[in-house]
């Protein structure tokens, strides 16, 4: 929904800094024409693309990521079937 307000240059930085195959690196020498440069792209499942909850359109960035980043048993993002007060609880019992 943002194509128009792209500035390819900024996101050419931003996918050699955050380059999740490797594309980054090869194409270097290449400018971004397009968001749907395969520098720009990542394989997500389902859960963590459209579900409600936990894909990356329903939560902010950080909180997506921490899904993948966080402690064992420290995941502040409730996943399906879980309440926020199980996991904050939780999260308190681990001391998280």
């Amino acid at each position: 929904m943002f194509a128009d307000d792209v500035d390819f240059s900024k996101m050419k930085e931003y996918c050699e800094e955050n380059d999740t195959y490797g594309y980054g690196r090869l194409l270097k020498n290449q400018p971004i024409t397009s968001i749907d440069d395969i520098r720009n792209c990542q394989v997500l499942c389902r859960q963590h693309h459209i579900e409600k909850g936990t894909g990356i359109h329903e939560l902010t960035y950080s909180a997506w990521l921490m899904q993948k980043l966080a402690k064992a048993g420290c995941d502040p993002v409730p996943q399906n079937g879980q309440t926020v007060e199980q996991v904050l609880d939780g999260m308190k019992a681990l001391e998280c």
